[in-house]
């Protein structure tokens, strides 16, 4: 659908093209900010995209995340901050202006129009000649695999048809940037995995630069190239997907990167990043997070899959399982210790509510935070 540019272009990803307009252009927020009335809903928010990155704005609701992405599209005015594409500031330029895509979360698409129709809509508005139209439509529409759909109203299109028509709508005018909201929210669990494919495809197909809002962590991790997590308006942490999964900056996203268990501790001793901490009557060892002395509270985390129990066993931290869960390729547990502390573990073997068992904690998963980073209860 886009041909490729090599005139003073960047190198695009192996087998994608660069969008039409030319090489793709670096994105900054610079020190964005966004008041409601007295809610601060984006703080100081700094922000780089780099030309041909997929970057996701990860977080729970309330955090910004779509907040950020509508100052970007123009869809919202700053209260504070610039933006800048391309080396030029855009922030006060209409969005109509900007030359961006947007794919929305409820598909917005025409009822009336039929899919063709709706992908050459934002064409038509900008008066491209009618041959023209015709065939970028068509391009587009075989580049999300609808080319034999185009004459269906969206009634007529399940969920993930409509979405791809959504994203065929905002690739046809070839943008410059891609945003994304929430655009896989509404599909079941297959279409969604069908459609994160499909979308991470595309980005290396054309070469986008592409900025995309979940609540999903699973999305955020397979789509990105880096993840940025907010909470309350600014940023957590910024990084590669792996490194945001494996060593979560604070415990905030600890948590909500999946480690469930969230224990208060207080340090007992250190040895440069190693540390042990003591959780009621439970000593632990773990990678220490940020800087902590020996007697400072803490919080210890660590992944369920990262704490295994098994039935029948000697030794080890005894305790009785009271809830289960089966998740396909293991055993969710619900463990309750003798001293009283409730630890979430997993188990290859099927077990049952009052099943005795041992726990094993990998102290190298552990890790551990400063107590004043723990997250809301």
């Amino acid at each position: 659908m886009i041909p490729p540019s090599t005139a003073g272009a960047r190198r695009p990803p192996a087998g994608s093209h660069e969008p039409a307009g030319g090489p793709a252009e670096r994105l900054e927020l610079r020190g964005v900010t966004k008041r409601f009335g007295g809610l601060l809903a984006l703080d100081h928010l700094d922000l780089a995209v780099e030309p041909g990155e997929f970057l996701t704005l990860l977080g729970p609701s309330g955090c910004g995340k779509s907040t950020a992405l509508n100052c970007i599209a123009g869809l919202m005015s700053l209260s504070d901050g610039e933006i800048h594409f391309g080396g030029r500031r855009v922030d006060r330029t209409p969005p109509e202006r900007r030359g961006f895509g947007m794919v929305f979360q409820n598909y917005a698409l025409f009822p009336h129009l039929t899919a063709r129709r709706n992908v050459a809509f934002g064409l038509e508005v900008r008066g491209v000649p009618r041959e023209e139209v015709s065939r970028r439509t068509r391009e587009a529409l075989a580049v999300v695999r609808l080319a034999a759909h185009g004459d269906k109203h969206p009634a007529q299109l399940s969920g993930g048809q409509q979405q791809r028509v959504a994203i065929a709508r905002a690739l046809v005018v070839e943008p410059r940037l891609l945003l994304m909201d929430e655009p896989l929210s509404n599909l079941d669990t297959k279409l969604r995995g069908e459609l994160r494919t499909e979308i991470k495809r595309l980005h290396q197909r054309l070469g986008l630069t592409s900025v995309y809002v979940t609540h999903d962590q699973s999305e955020a991790l397979s789509l990105s190239d880096r993840v940025v997590v907010l909470r309350d308006g600014r940023v957590q942490q910024i990084g590669a997907a792996d490194e945001v999964y494996g060593m979560p900056a604070t415990a905030f996203v600890a948590d909500f990167m999946g480690y469930r268990n969230l224990l208060d501790a207080e340090v007992t001793s250190l040895d440069g990043r190693s540390a042990v901490v003591r959780s009621g009557d439970l000593e632990l060892r773990g990678t220490l997070m940020g800087s902590l002395a020996p007697g400072a509270r803490a919080i210890a985390a660590i992944r369920p899959h990262d704490v295994l129990c098994r039935r029948g066993a000697a030794g080890g931290l005894r305790g009785r399982v009271e809830v289960v869960e089966y998740e396909g390729k293991a055993f969710a547990a619900d463990v309750v210790l003798a001293s009283g502390l409730r630890l979430y573990a997993e188990s290859v073997d099927p077990l049952a509510p009052g099943d005795e068992v041992v726990i094993e904690i990998d102290p190298r998963r552990l890790l551990v935070y400063a107590g004043d980073g723990a997250p809301p209860s």
